[in-house]
């Protein structure tokens, strides 16, 4: 056997913490390997990279075994460490080399035996600050992110639009997104750091969550969440800063609101309703969850219907007024099920473009809409 580095384990758990802040993505080599890389005496960086990437300093004793990047599979290394975590032996983590060249994991008696891998690219490193900016996000202004970041769109489907773009004001913050079915729009009033429009990486948010972050910083082009013993950082989409469509978001948006309401109902009733669908729903493929609605001209009931192979379903909202004119439609209901924090929700139609807007406190939703 060669030289041992020995780590605590609540040290090492607290790492692993960290790195699973950037999950596993299928497909993504550097997503399924923890790269580990010594850095002087007696501590090791480990990296993973997915969209974001997290760095984290592990401080042990001893000497790592190995002089180059080692690439362990994270799919079975975390489980086998995450283990340890309610076992009450006080043993440290121990890595050392056995005579074949494989990294053996032990804590007391159980041990995990690792086979050296190839290099794995796509790990980078942490690029220095430059004028950089603290970022404060309150927890209003956090829900308003985790609200818009349902309707970006992915990466691989529409990198422009893979964001949550955040535009600030003299009174705080718009906050802009777009999946290319829907449009997202948000308006923040309060207090912000954000000195210029940012394509916030909505893989970020669940890291700005986790226990422990020190600050979160803005150096052009990343954004950075620092911790005690690590980094998680992601770049912004360059194709998000160039092409993303602020300009042509507002203007629909503008121009729905110039539109006489169909109706208007209260939102809490409106959640229910979008609710219990939702929960009728839940085992139905999300293409089929297409929610009829219509109204009659003086009533003041709208009804709400999904029609599957075998099952009509059938719901009712009272509105708070008799509806002006009739109207029949399909929404999409994974677009509209989330987005009732207000008091009052307002629905407009414009038929000819197949759009509809709704409006509920904040937020402002313009979708493509099928005319029935």
């Amino acid at each position: 056997m060669a030289g041992t580095w020995e780590v605590r384990r609540d040290v090492l758990l607290e790492a692993i913490r960290l790195l699973d802040l950037v999950p596993s993505q299928s497909g993504v080599p550097s997503s399924d390997f923890f790269m580990v890389v010594p850095d002087g005496e007696f501590k090791v960086w480990m990296s993973t990279a997915a969209g974001a990437i997290a760095n984290v300093k592990i401080d042990g004793t001893g000497i790592w075994p190995y002089k180059k990047p080692f690439y362990l599979d994270r799919r079975l290394f975390t489980p086998f460490v995450s283990t340890f975590r309610e076992i009450k032996n006080k043993f440290n983590f121990e890595f050392s080399r056995t005579e074949n060249g494989d990294l053996r994991v032990r804590c007391g008696r159980p041990f995990e035996d690792f086979s050296p891998q190839p290099s794995v690219m796509g790990y980078g490193e942490v690029p220095k600050l430059t004028d950089a900016a603290k970022l404060v996000i309150s927890e209003d202004l956090l829900a308003l992110m985790k609200s818009a970041a349902g309707y970006a769109a992915s990466e691989a489907g529409a990198p422009h639009l893979a964001c949550v773009y955040l535009i600030p004001s003299k009174n705080g913050l718009e906050l802009l997104a777009s999946n290319q079915k829907t449009l997202f729009r948000a308006k923040y009033v309060g207090g912000h750091s954000f000195k210029e429009p940012i394509p916030f990486p909505p893989s970020m948010l669940s890291v700005i969550q986790a226990e422990g972050l020190k600050e979160l910083v803005w150096s052009k082009p990343c954004v950075f969440a620092r911790f005690a013993k690590g980094v998680v950082w992601q770049s912004i989409s360059a194709q998000a800063e160039r092409d993303f469509p602020a300009v042509e978001i507002r203007d629909s948006m503008i121009r729905g609101r110039k539109i006489i309401p169909a109706f208007t109902a209260k939102a809490s009733k409106f959640a229910r309703v979008m609710e219990r669908l939702s929960l009728y729903l839940q085992y139905v493929r999300k293409e089929d969850q297409v929610v009829g609605i219509s109204g009659t001209k003086g009533s003041e009931t709208v009804f709400l219907v999904v029609r599957l192979p075998n099952t009509i379903i059938h719901e009712t909202l009272v509105v708070m007024e008799p509806l002006k004119t009739a109207f029949k439609f399909d929404w999409p209901l994974d677009q509209v099920s989330g987005m009732f924090g207000g008091e009052v929700v307002e629905v407009r139609l414009e038929p000819e473009a197949g759009v509809s807007y709704v409006k509920c406190g904040l937020i402002e939703l313009a979708m493509s809409t099928k005319r029935v």
